[in-house]
């Protein structure tokens, strides 16, 4: 069976100028994937990032496009298409992850069973998520906590030049349930530093407080302090799990650096056999791309799935993917769980 694939730019604004220690941005600029065959539509969505194999949104919706032929005369072999897409694509998880969403939906439908059954997972789960809020002066910051209220976790994003005074005007605003998130920016001295006094804070964890690439560092932070350590840009697929044994307490597993669900079910796995508690994160994805990573949501203690909160609900495409008391809900209907609003009376 061969089945059609189109691919095309998606792109949505943000409610709220998002910024990290890396810049800032005020729209997603996403890649939508279509997969048809059977009287069946399969949708996908990925997140190109340039601080992985420097991805743009032109070139993942061509790579995109030209992945069509991975998929193969057998559209269920869905191993066999993850490693065509892997070896085809190397530099392209973003791609990659859209077409893998595609495929899994579209099966999904085609069986008529959610995604999560597909991966022998159980269905109708949930997780308390966090709400992220951006780097940002304490004024900026102030206002994006008091909008947050509603949201029993949020995950403050630091490595400015005011960190520390950053979370006190927040730990004095708030009750909530505080994580943090450096995305690379500290030295190893600064990264312990900061830890204990986060820690005191009662913050619950702090993710990639140093730039990937020597796990060492990490295991002296996490030595060093009581607060638990995520790995986020240190680790991309199962393969590079076993190096963060023993250096981190646990693992943020994003569709966008994995390549699609079968790589990260690869990785949530691999990640509770080694010992290390799973997180799912997300770029910033609509409805869709999120439902994705809500499939796993049963390997995960973490979840940080909040990217269809941060955007423009008119500029969503997709709709279905609920919210409740501040928790993420497995999507129920088959494939993915989530349908393209205009189509909401076809098989799309």
């Amino acid at each position: 069976m061969r089945l059609s694939l189109t691919s095309e730019p998606l792109t949505m604004a943000f409610v709220r100028t998002f910024a990290i220690s890396r810049g800032s941005r005020s729209t997603a600029a996403n890649v939508l994937v279509r997969i048809e065959g059977d009287g069946v539509v399969g949708w996908g969505e990925g997140a190109p990032n340039r601080y992985y194999y420097g991805q743009e949104q032109v070139s993942a919706v061509r790579a995109a496009q030209r992945m069509a032929a991975c998929i193969g005369d057998d559209p269920f072999a869905t191993e066999e298409v993850h490693d065509r897409l892997l070896a085809g694509f190397p530099d392209q998880p973003g791609a990659r992850a859209a077409v893998d969403g595609a495929l899994h939906d579209w099966l999904g439908k085609r069986l008529a069973v959610p995604v999560a059954s597909l991966l022998g997972l159980p269905t109708g789960g949930r997780l308390t998520t966090s709400f992220t809020i951006s780097l940002g002066g304490r004024g900026s910051v102030r206002e994006a906590v008091e909008a947050a209220e509603e949201w029993p976790i949020l995950k403050i994003k630091l490595g400015g030049e005011d960190d520390l005074g950053l979370m006190e005007t927040v730990r004095a605003l708030t009750d909530a349930l505080l994580r943090v998130d450096a995305n690379a920016a500290w030295t190893v001295s600064e990264a312990i530093e900061k830890c204990r006094v986060l820690g005191e804070m009662g913050v619950e964890l702090v993710e990639q407080p140093v730039p990937p690439g020597r796990p060492e560092d990490l295991k002296r932070i996490r030595e060093a302090t009581q607060v638990p350590i995520v790995a986020d840009e240190s680790c991309e697929s199962a393969a590079g799990l076993p190096k963060l044994a023993g250096c981190v307490d646990g693992v943020n597993i994003k569709l966008a650096k994995t390549g699609g669900i079968r790589e990260a079910l690869r990785m949530a796995l691999c990640a509770r056999t080694l010992g290390l508690d799973v997180m799912l994160g997300c770029m910033v994805e609509g409805a869709l791309g999120t439902a994705a990573a809500a499939q796993l949501l049963p390997l995960a203690r973490w979840a940080d799935l909040d990217g269809p909160l941060l955007l423009r609900v008119d500029d969503d495409p997709f709709e279905g993917l609920r919210y409740e008391g501040g928790a993420i809900l497995m999507p129920d209907g088959p494939g993915l769980g989530v349908t393209r609003k205009e189509a909401r009376a076809t098989t799309g």
